[in-house]
């Protein structure tokens, strides 16, 4: 069992910037494996490779209306004064005099350049069509390759597929995308206490483990191990252990804080090899949490619910961009109207809860309380706004909130 568990020795804490570089940088070699899915099972995955169009779209002139497909020579120099009759025909083709009923996205007949919307014409019982306005040459025509052009890169390698990308690649004939495969992750949580909630409880006793189960399983990450464990060194360093066998990353939770004497962090970092990043950070609300590359990516969270939710959202999500190959990040932003100030805590970067409300024309952002471990904000919230040390956000000024 450890000793001295209530023992506190000062650390140094990173960056908030720098800490998360660390991260991407112990990830440089990382390389995720591919695997190929269905088109229709590729949004929201990584391509693991650059994907180009093999032919344009349109494949040929069509409609962008429905109408009649003319030669815009016969009918320059219609009025009212002077209409110009055309004879209607069917088929692939039409000549000197003549126009094709079309409809929208159809092709264009060979020997057409222009369509002419159909409340533009008249048709008269002898099976000819009357204009009586001249049109503009090229009018209503979309050309072949407008939208494609064959060779043009539709997904870029490192890229999520979004359900637009995945709609054209079907439309392109693409059938199966590489991929990188989905990373996992283990999480294991530390302490007395959570370990006899587990015992009695199951997933209930450890509750704030599903909400980072469920938060990096939104960033593309499945948790496929959860432990959980006292507060006893050997245990957990076996732990540990078993979990790098079958795992991309571990998570831990609980068992941490900016003092020396950490049972997480004094095993994680004196693993074989271990090589530690940052074992506290200079950002509210999770300052206690910590990084080491070990035999695989270790990533200390603190246990508080606001906290842990907090570390996941700004360090899990860039853990998890990179197992999966992702370029670029994973957060969503929105610009709000602040309605009260905000202040850093203890000098320090520092990030709120805050809940967005709609008001006329606006979206306003409302700070939450200082709460680490509220559910209730937690529940209501619906991003964070961050302020740095040494600011101020004043009431009224324009934010950028990070979507929970």
């Amino acid at each position: 069992m450890l000793k001295g568990r209530l023992g506190y020795t000062p650390i140094k804490l990173a960056d908030p910037d720098e800490a998360l570089q660390m991260i991407r940088h112990s990830l440089t070699g990382w390389r995720p494996a591919t695997e190929k899915v269905p088109v229709e099972d590729s949004v929201g995955r990584v391509s693991a490779a650059d994907i180009y169009a093999g032919r344009d779209i349109p494949d040929r002139d069509v409609s962008a209306m429905d109408g009649v497909a003319l030669r815009w020579r016969d009918i320059a120099y219609a009025s009212p004064h002077k209409p110009v009759r055309l004879h209607l025909v069917d088929g692939p083709e039409i000549g000197p005099g003549q126009a094709a009923r079309i409809f929208t996205g159809e092709p264009i007949p060979n020997g057409a350049d222009t369509v002419v919307k159909i409340e533009n014409v008249v048709f008269d019982a002898s099976g000819g069509v009357i204009l009586h306005h001249p049109e503009t040459g090229g009018k209503n025509v979309v050309h072949k390759g407008s939208d494609i052009a064959a060779g043009r890169k539709i997904v870029s390698r490192g890229s999520r597929i979004s359900p637009m990308a995945a709609t054209l690649l079907m439309v392109l004939g693409i059938e199966e995308v590489e991929v990188y495969a989905r990373p996992s992750a283990g999480i294991i949580c530390v302490g007395d206490e959570l370990h006899q909630n587990y015992l009695r409880k199951g997933l209930a006793g450890i509750s704030y483990a599903f909400l980072a189960i469920k938060q990096m399983e939104k960033f593309g990450v499945q948790v496929s191990v959860t432990r959980v464990v006292p507060d006893d060194e050997k245990l957990f360093r076996e732990t540990v252990l078993e979990l790098f066998t079958s795992v991309d990353a571990v998570l831990t939770i609980g068992g941490s804080s900016v003092g020396g004497n950490d049972i997480v962090k004094s095993v994680v970092e004196n693993l074989r090899g271990a090589r530690p990043y940052f074992s506290g950070i200079q950002h509210n609300p999770f300052k206690s949490s910590g990084y080491t590359m070990a035999d695989k990516p270790v990533l200390m969270l603190p246990g508080n619910a606001v906290s842990l939710a907090a570390a996941i959202h700004y360090l899990g999500s860039v853990l998890a961009a990179g197992l999966q190959g992702l370029d670029g990040e994973l957060h969503v932003f929105t610009q709000a109207r602040l309605t009260a100030s905000v202040k850093p805590k203890n000098n320090m970067r520092t990030s709120y809860l805050v809940r967005l409300e709609k008001i006329g024309d606006e979206i306003v952002a409302h700070p939450m309380g200082w709460a680490t471990n509220s559910l209730r904000n937690l529940s209501e919230a619906d991003g964070f706004v961050t302020v740095d040390k040494n600011k101020e956000l004043e009431a009224d000024s324009t934010v950028l909130v990070s979507l929970l």
